[in-house]
This record gives C-alpha cells, sequence and structure tokens, in this order.
C-alpha cells in the first residue's frame, strides 16, 4: 500500500509501489487455432502471449493432438494466439 509522506505545509506525495511482476500482454494479430486440448474451458475463445501461459491453461502437448501442436510452431516465431478448444 501506498505510504503518505508530508514534505512541508500543503504539499504532500505518494509513494506508488511497481516492484510486483507483470504479465506480458499479446502483441500483434494473433493466430486463431482450433482444437482439442487435455485440459482448459472448451468453445471460449483464450488469446496468450506465450506457449508457457499456454500450458498452464490448456496443458501441455503430447505430440499427438494437433492443436496443440500448432500452437507451439506459431509461438516460436509470434507473440499472440487465440486458441479456442473443441471436445472431441
Amino acid at each position: 500500500m501506498g505510504e503518505l509522506v508530508f514534505k512541508s505545509a500543503g504539499v504532500s506525495s505518494r509513494e506508488i509501489d511497481l516492484s510486483f511482476p507483470t504479465q506480458t500482454q499479446p502483441i500483434g494479430v494473433p493466430a486463431g487455432i482450433i482444437g482439442t486440448a487435455d485440459e482448459g474451458s472448451a468453445f471460449i475463445p483464450v488469446t496468450f502471449s506465450s506457449y508457457s501461459e499456454f500450458e498452464t491453461i490448456f496443458g501441455s502437448s503430447d505430440g499427438e493432438k494437433f492443436g496443440p501442436l500448432a500452437v507451439q510452431q506459431w509461438m516460436r516465431n509470434a507473440q499472440s494466439c487465440t486458441y479456442v478448444r473443441v471436445l472431441g
């Protein structure tokens, strides 16, 4: 929480702590990929900025599902992707 500091009569300043880690935002035009995954919500488009963020939401790639493989290859050269998980 910010600390209120009085320096002289009628003048006050507030300290704002910006030291917490921030999440990176997606940059550029994302690819739209539709596929299956082991975890995550279905039929809701999710935009993310890194493959590790994709793994926390939808799980890691098992090497057989085409959706996570496409995301992994796209994120090697891009900074944003939108994924929609379908069932079945």
